[in-house]
């Protein structure tokens, strides 16, 4: 008899809804006419649960790309879920990541680092909160490291003039490196060589000639 299944009791029970056809509670093998088979839990819709799409040539429903909480027969989002921590792109028609956190090509997106703004990974920033500054290995971080100074507008780490430790925002060197063979000039704000070196302009002073004490 259809619509029932024999249950190996005496009397044989229901088939679960739309079903015309099954094994058990929660296994279709037919569906009713216009029922559409999910290929995800072998049960039978009249319309496919959220994350399934009706394919009406096999009467299958049929799973959606992982970011889409709805979408249609071409793959494209129709709606996205907030609590996947996606938002619709309406040019891409894909969901995609809300704002501080990022796609790991999963169902559910991943937060970026507290610092960040946007990021591509756990480790990867692309811009930073306010206060921070993004460091040349795509990091945020509040100061920048030595020989890079902190643009408040782009909230970038810049790189200094080749001849500073550390420098403002206008260029100018705020600290030197001995190591660099050089030391600050206060009236320049510039690093200089000192004694028995010369400017070759790189970071590290040339050394003169052995007899000269300035060249």
């Amino acid at each position: 008899m259809s619509q029932y299944f024999d249950n190996k009791a005496t009397v044989c029970l229901a088939c679960p809804a739309n079903c015309l056809v099954c094994k058990s509670l929660a296994l279709c093998t037919v569906c009713l006419s216009g029922a559409f088979m999910s290929i995800v839990n072998n049960l039978c819709y009249t319309q496919c649960p959220p994350r399934q799409f009706a394919n009406s040539q096999t009467s299958t429903c049929q799973a959606c790309p992982y970011d889409c909480y709805t979408c249609n027969a071409d793959g494209t989002c129709l709606t996205c879920n907030g609590t996947d921590n996606r938002q619709l792109d309406t040019f891409t028609q894909r969901c995609v990541a809300m704002p501080k956190f990022f796609d790991n090509l999963t169902q559910v997106c991943v937060s970026c680092p507290v610092e960040c703004s946007t990021c591509s990974s756990l480790s990867r920033c692309s811009s930073c909160v306010s206060g921070y500054m993004l460091t040349t290995g795509n990091r945020c971080s509040n100061s920048c490291p030595q020989r890079y100074f902190g643009n408040q507008i782009t909230q970038l780490c810049q790189l200094c003039p080749y001849d500073c430790l550390t420098c403002n925002s206008d260029g100018f060197c705020l600290s030197c490196s001995i190591t660099d063979n050089r030391a600050l000039d206060s009236v320049s704000s510039r690093c200089v060589p000192v004694q028995s070196y010369f400017e070759n302009y790189t970071q590290v002073a040339a050394s003169c000639s052995k007899n000269c004490t300035s060249c």
